[in-house]
């Protein structure tokens, strides 16, 4: 495992770690939040970019899509 493998590792454990504090302590600015966060990650850069683009070429989405999805996944 190189050195960002275990940055990203560290990163999603601190944030599985942190999801009972927002539905204990969390408003519901913080749920709309952490919405937007997921579907901006996981359905658009890993989904989208990751799975049907790179590796189905399935489609071929606009570079800003393209360029989006890279950085945020």
């Amino acid at each position: 495992m190189n050195k960002i493998d275990k940055r990203l590792m560290y990163f999603h454990i601190v944030a599985f770690l942190s999801l009972p504090l927002l539905f204990i302590y969390g408003d519901w600015w913080d749920y709309i939040y952490s919405s937007i966060f997921y579907f901006s990650v996981a359905c658009l850069g890993q989904a989208v970019i990751y799975h049907r683009c790179i590796t189905h070429r399935t489609f071929t989405p606009p570079r800003w899509l393209f360029l989006y999805g890279n950085t945020v996944s």
